[in-house]
């Protein structure tokens, strides 16, 4: 699951954003390409507490010129390295919302 979770939180991996809106009444979808460094300064993966654990941490910067978009995206990395195990369980720590964000960190077991 490391090595998954290292492949999907390349800087350079591109993913696809759909934008919707509905003038009268009418579906239209624009689907943009973002770089996972459009959003982030660095994302670490690191290994889990002892050597034999299949815990490991991922630590999310977000860049400080980047909007909010960075914590749906952190999802979306989240969501994916979830449904890709049978029992993963995720565990965020983070900064209070009072404070700038210096980085997310997330346990997956």
């Amino acid at each position: 699951m490391a090595q998954h979770a290292r492949d999907r939180v390349n800087l350079d991996r591109t993913m696809p954003n759909v934008i919707r809106y509905y003038p009268h009444g009418t579906e239209v979808a624009i689907m943009r390409w973002y770089r996972l460094s459009d959003y982030f300064e660095e994302i670490k993966v690191h290994p889990g507490p002892t050597n034999d654990s299949p815990a490991f941490r991922l630590i999310f910067q977000p860049r400080a010129d980047g909007d909010s978009y960075w914590k749906d995206v952190m999802v979306t990395i989240l969501q994916d390295i979830r449904s890709a195990g049978e029992q993963v369980s995720i565990t965020i720590e983070r900064s209070g919302d009072s404070e700038p964000v210096e980085h997310v960190g997330t346990t997956l077991a």
